[in-house]
């Protein structure tokens, strides 16, 4: 995950765009005329020493100077190949980010700001391209219109004379031998640029090889030799499965159910996203029993969701993570990433919805009835609004589900949750990119879907997590409080200031509602 943190989607886009397009369309083509070229050439060269033996001479001059002009420009070349393929990934980038972003853009009259931004960033990609055109041409016209014209001029008189005085020359075989030069000389250039050019685009190649080298994360490595071997013998429906297969799976002790009980429990965990970087959590430890409601708060950059992203292994960590009685702190552990990222729910912060239809986006696999679907539709408050779409299930969803209102999105993905029967939830400020209106909706749904699960919450607003069974506040990757929310209120500490951050009137309500959930706790 470390890799999709750092690169920028522009670049990404560019390897299966621009880079992709060289390689399967552009290269094969060149490389067919270069072979031409190349072959027609080397005849011409050969022809020509044969009947005319002063071109040995000559096709070794030649020879050199374009190989010296060759190593010059070639290295110059391909360097600026690479500064155009990276200029271009922001611009990629750009038409996809501002297009998403248009009304927003518009709505707060950044169009200009936006707008100098974009021709910034095609401004960088112009110069490289313009500085490639220009040193192909000033290379060329140094090659062929001052070069091959000063060599064809010198060779003219150097073999007049000779014929003339009848020194080891003809005046037949400096005819020939001039015939042979102008078409060598003139040849010899475009072989030269049509080279360099391959060279170039041979560097999308080399940018593609950077991706397949890279190591994948641990439990999902492709098993290449399987792969060719059997689509050598054929490939039929269960070879494009075995190319997203684990080469191991390590969950042989893992029981059908698990986790068959929701229960939780971290201890010393340490995490950071690189070597050498600062830690992000430092030796977080609680404990949360089966059905229980856990919600983390804290400042911006405190390490909530870093939490999160411990336990799903989508970073290196340190400690133990104990999930239903089994240990998933690490790839040496029974529970592989695969197995333990199926198994859990997980409602993150920005919803997201895949271009399809409503059935493909709830059921990936394709593995639920239609009673299922229609039941966890009705669940969410759905099952009226896709009911009078005129397809139903198979209605279309467009990308990241434009068609639908935030709303409408978040319920959706919460469907897709409550599908897999998860015993333990986690929400990743599930509700901050909606109205109150939706976040009450969406809190009553999960209260009354999932008041069987272990949920835990990363809290945007504190109504959502108030009543709730505890509370963890984190600072600079710690837990420095930890309880049910009404102690932590009568400690008048951390999560007491941030209650009373929110003013006079919200945090009354809140500790309000705090002290009822904590008097109906009792009577249970």
């Amino acid at each position: 995950m470390r890799f999709f943190d750092t690169t920028p989607v522009g670049r990404v886009l560019n390897r299966f765009t621009g880079d992709m397009l060289q390689i399967d369309i552009l290269l094969p083509r060149l490389f067919d005329i270069w072979a031409f070229v190349i072959g027609s050439n080397l005849t011409t060269i050969l022809l020509s020493m044969i009947f005319a033996p002063p071109m040995i001479v000559i096709n070794f001059i030649l020879f050199a100077a374009f190989l010296k002009l060759y190593n010059y420009y070639a290295a110059v070349a391909v360097e600026l190949q690479r500064i155009i393929m990276i200029s271009i990934s922001p611009l990629v980038a750009s038409y996809s980010s501002f297009l998403i972003g248009l009304e927003s853009i518009r709505a707060f009259d950044r169009v200009e700001t936006f707008r100098a931004q974009f021709q910034s960033r095609q401004l960088s990609f112009a110069k490289a391209f313009n500085a490639l055109v220009a040193i192909e041409r000033y290379t060329m016209t140094l090659a062929v219109t001052i070069g091959v014209s000063a060599f064809m001029a010198s060779l003219s008189l150097a073999l007049l004379f000779l014929a003339r005085a009848r020194f080891f020359v003809t005046p037949g075989t400096a005819g020939v031998t001039l015939a042979y030069a102008a078409i060598v000389s003139f040849r010899l250039p475009a072989m030269f640029l049509m080279s360099v050019t391959l060279e170039r685009l041979l560097a999308a190649s080399q940018r593609v090889i950077e991706y397949i080298d890279m190591p994948a994360e641990h439990g999902f490595e492709l098993s290449s030799a399987a792969a060719i071997g059997k689509s050598d013998k054929g490939a039929d429906k269960s070879s494009s499965r075995s190319l997203v297969a684990p080469v191991k799976a390590a969950d042989g002790g893992v029981p059908p159910d698990w986790p068959a009980r929701g229960t939780l429990e971290l201890k010393d965990v340490h995490l950071r996203y690189a070597e050498g970087e600062p830690a992000v959590l430092s030796g977080i430890s609680f404990k949360v029993k089966h059905g229980e409601r856990i919600g983390f708060v804290g400042r911006t950059g405190a390490g909530k969701s870093s939490v999160l992203l411990a336990i799903f292994r989508m970073a290196p960590t340190t400690g133990s993570i104990h999930i239903g009685g089994l240990d998933v702190s690490s790839d040496e552990t029974t529970v592989s990433r695969r197995l333990l990222r199926s198994r859990l729910g997980m409602i993150p912060q920005d919803s997201y919805l895949f271009s399809g239809t409503i059935r493909s986006n709830l059921d990936v696999k394709g593995t639920y009835s239609d009673a299922a679907l229609e039941r966890v539709l009705e669940l969410v408050h759905l099952d009226e609004m896709v009911g009078a779409l005129p397809d139903g299930l198979d209605a279309e969803v467009k990308e990241k589900g434009d068609n639908f209102s935030t709303g409408q999105v978040q319920l959706l993905c919460l469907a897709r949750v409550l599908l897999k029967n998860p015993t333990i939830v986690f929400m990743d400020e599930a509700t901050a990119s909606v109205d109150l209106k939706t976040d009450a909706l969406v809190q009553q749904t999960i209260r009354s879907t999932l008041s069987e699960c272990t949920i835990v919450t990363i809290a945007h607003r504190l109504a959502t997590i108030i009543d709730f069974d505890k509370i963890a506040v984190l600072d600079a990757g710690k837990i420095v409080e930890f309880g049910p929310p009404h102690e932590l209120l009568l400690r008048e500490g951390t999560f007491a200031s941030l209650v009373a951050a929110t003013g006079p009137a919200s945090a009354a309500e809140l500790r309000a509602r705090a002290q009822k959930a904590h008097a109906l706790g009792r009577r249970e």
